[in-house]
């Protein structure tokens, strides 16, 4: 049985480990619905962690909320 394939967005950067964690039970559940063969459709942006912590840890929100919504 396959079902059509959708573009999914991930915004990676926690690290490049939990990054992988999300893209690989998306193609894992991709796999089941649409056959072995088959993967997720994914678009992954990964942010700069050390970047993102130091914005996190000087209280530069508004550089922080601009990152993330890019």
């Amino acid at each position: 049985m396959t079902s059509k394939s959708r573009l999914v967005g991930l915004i990676g950067g926690v690290s490049p480990e939990s990054t992988q964690i999300y893209y690989r039970a998306m193609n894992e559940a991709a796999s089941a619905a649409r056959g072995v063969d088959h993967s997720a459709t994914v678009l992954i942006y990964a942010l700069d962690y050390g970047a993102m912590v130091s914005l996190y840890h000087e209280n530069r929100w508004d550089e922080f909320n601009t990152e993330v919504a890019k």
